[in-house]
């Protein structure tokens, strides 16, 4: 249809925008605004709209409340923040997938990419004793069962916290 035949972008995103508001309004299925959500988040990063990007990722988290494909919505509105500086608002996201992890012992993709960023986060900031406690929080997972393609974050999170410590004692004389 409409979609496929128009070419410009942006009208798209915001022509999508409309429909999403009209199928929300007529209490249409989730598995359609689902589709029409991820549409639009896929052109507004193309596009790079920021706003709408982080609005249709948390709209889609919430969507999927409680599953484990909330958690890719989750990072992305996250890391969406995290580009644009704005850790007030990227940190409670990447703690929920972070948390997740160290509660559920499972780790995933997107929790490993935020835990990598909350760590950022907190050096930029030179917050050392909160880089000890985000790697703390993953401690106990180096017994479990990992993917091969995690064991270098895990030995780098170690490196990370000595090195914390380190600069934690140095600034305080």
């Amino acid at each position: 249809g409409w979609l496929k035949a128009e070419s410009d972008k942006q009208l798209k995103v915001d022509r999508l925008g409309v429909w999403i508001a009209e199928d929300v309004s007529f209490n249409k299925d989730a598995k359609d605004i689902r589709k029409l959500r991820q549409t639009r988040l896929a052109f507004a990063q193309e596009l790079n709209l920021s706003l709408i990007v982080t609005k249709e990722a948390l709209a889609l988290k919430e969507l999927l409340k409680g599953s484990d494909e909330a958690d890719e919505f989750t990072y992305i509105a996250a890391r969406e923040y995290y580009g644009n500086k704005n850790y007030k608002l990227a940190l409670p996201l990447f703690d929920l997938l972070t948390l997740k992890t160290s509660e559920s012992k499972l780790v995933t993709k997107w929790s490993i990419l935020a835990q990598n960023l909350t760590l950022d986060i907190y050096n930029q900031a030179k917050d050392y004793p909160s880089i000890m406690k985000q790697v703390a929080l993953w401690k106990g997972l180096e017994g479990q069962k990992i993917d091969k393609k995690y064991k270098t974050d895990f030995t780098n999170f170690d490196k990370i916290a000595i090195q914390a410590e380190f600069e934690n004692a140095a600034k305080l004389g």
